[in-house]
């Protein structure tokens, strides 16, 4: 019911799974009780169920993670949780179309077309294939242009 209310009310949801699963991660290193552990793991479960019942009803989904510090290198696991109730093109319109509209930049974030940010990855693979070339490492991620200037060139 609240999913549908959300669709209706033509809201968007942010999910931030990569930040459960990164807690998980770090638990030790965090001195996370093993209790807690185990309440987060239970939290991601229901994260990803609650993607797919907000994809299920039409709910518009962006795209986040809300990681810093240690584990902000972890933000690239989020295309990989989402991978269990998303396609790869449904993750890639929520990172750059839906975002956009989140941020009021429609036309000029999320899209390449005349007029907008040359923000462009170049990556190995093809995304809409593999949601994997978005590895954690950002290995998979070849150049970086942002605003029309290359920031990250390895190929």
């Amino acid at each position: 019911d609240t999913a549908r209310l959300v669709a209706e009310k033509d809201a968007y949801v942010v999910p931030t799974l990569a930040t459960f699963e990164a807690s998980i991660f770090y638990a030790d290193q965090l001195s996370t009780p093993a209790h807690i552990v185990e309440q987060v793991k239970m939290m991601l479960r229901r994260g990803v169920e609650a993607v797919k019942i907000c994809r299920d009803v039409g709910v518009k989904l962006g795209f986040g993670t809300d990681l810093e510090g240690v584990m902000h290198h972890y933000q690239l696991q989020e295309f990989k949780i989402r991978s269990a109730v998303e396609t790869p093109a449904q993750t890639l319109h929520s990172a750059t179309i839906v975002n956009a509209e989140i941020v009021r930049h429609e036309g000029k974030l999320g899209e390449l077309i005349p007029g907008a940010f040359a923000d462009i990855l170049i990556v190995d693979g093809n995304p809409l294939e593999d949601i994997g070339v978005f590895q954690e490492d950002g290995s998979g991620i070849r150049v970086t242009i942002k605003d029309g200037h290359l920031h990250k060139r390895e190929i």
